[in-house]
């Protein structure tokens, strides 16, 4: 959970961490459709 709130003030945004794997067949292609990834998560970098 730490995780998900340093990156939901990172970003100021909601943020929803989930493993790939788990999602179920069906919803799978919804989801990946909308994901956003980032790199460099240093804070002050930008």
């Amino acid at each position: 959970m730490d995780l998900k709130f340093f990156l939901g003030d990172l970003f100021d945004s909601k943020i929803d961490l989930v493993i790939v794997e788990a999602l179920k067949p069906d919803l799978k292609p919804y989801i990946l459709e909308s994901v956003k990834y980032t790199s460099n998560l240093t804070k002050g970098s930008g």
